[in-house]
């Protein structure tokens, strides 16, 4: 019998229905003896039941942790010390620890002496996708000149944004995000004002707004996004759209720039890689992004968890 004790009720519930499709024994009442424990919170309450019970298997699932993880990954005050001992304590308590990716997975294996198994997120489920005229007429957007999406929901990259619009006139730039102008910068403010007239503003974002705009689109330039960053970063890869990524740590050893993506650092790196992208001096990398995701069906999310609660 395996007791899942998960406080947020979403990813409660997100767990439950894979356990009742693979038709293995649960129960959410903590007073039940059970021999698996799967649990998703680093929490002081959680932490006390532990110690509290025994347990031949105890699952960490660390997804919820991670976007804390991420923050206070390099940060040396007190809180981000604080944070990652405590995180790691916390590890060595279970007997298996389950992350979404390969670079968390390598991060813990230096720091803990515990099993640890990649479960990648679920991919989002896309929309019936309308024609294209349809989404032109929709978003306004011209049929004439190429459109490229930019990803930056929070106007972190505006100076990037208004070097790549003017060097490319003829291109049309779709930049989806928003920023209260009161919370830009002096700079910022500047640039935004001045955003030449090939760059349309979405400030709206969710998955059906976003699939369609990837799906017109020839070149997706997706800016890390924080939490939200891998259910966005996923829909241009199902779709098979050339993408450009920001780098983030956590996509090491999953993305692997000339690879299955290109990847940029600086906006002199961007600058670059999109000039070789738009010229076709660089291969297409679509079908090797595909493949990378292929991994993350909810067939072969299914699979994983059957092999981590059975073995």
């Amino acid at each position: 019998m395996i007791l899942v004790y998960i406080e947020n009720k979403s990813y409660l519930t997100k767990i439950l229905s894979y356990l009742d499709e693979l038709k293995l024994p649960f129960t959410t009442d903590i007073e039940r003896k059970t021999e698996i424990l799967v649990i998703a919170e680093c929490s002081k309450k959680i932490k006390s039941y532990i110690q509290e019970h025994l347990f031949q298997k105890i699952i960490f699932l660390t997804e919820l942790e991670e976007p804390q993880w991420i923050k206070y990954y390099k940060k040396q005050n007190k809180t981000g010390k604080t944070y990652q001992i405590r995180f790691r304590q916390f590890c060595n308590m279970c007997t298996h620890i389950i992350v979404t990716m390969p670079a968390f997975a390598n991060l813990l294996k230096k720091k803990i002496k515990r099993e640890i198994q990649i479960l990648p997120k679920e991919l989002p489920t896309i929309p019936m996708v309308k024609t294209n005229k349809e989404i032109l007429q929709k978003y306004h957007i011209s049929r004439k000149n190429k459109c490229i999406l930019i990803l930056d929901t929070n106007y972190s990259h505006l100076e990037a944004i208004s070097l790549l619009a003017h060097t490319y006139p003829k291109f049309q730039f779709f930049l989806v995000g928003y920023q209260a102008e009161y919370l830009l910068t002096k700079k910022e403010k500047n640039l935004f004002y001045t955003l030449p007239h090939n760059v349309i503003e979405q400030k709206y974002i969710d998955f059906n707004i976003y699939s369609d705009l990837c799906y017109i689109a020839s070149i997706v330039i997706h800016f890390y996004q924080g939490e939200m960053d891998f259910s966005y970063l996923n829909i241009p890869l199902i779709l098979k759209r050339q993408l450009l990524i920001e780098y983030h740590f956590s996509y090491q050893d999953y993305f692997v720039n000339s690879k299955n993506a290109y990847l940029f650092q600086t906006t002199d790196e961007l600058l670059l890689r999109f000039k070789k992208m738009v010229e076709e001096r660089v291969a297409n990398l679509t079908e090797n992004g595909y493949d990378l995701i292929l991994q993350s069906t909810h067939k072969e999310i299914l699979k994983k968890w059957k092999f981590i609660l059975t073995t």
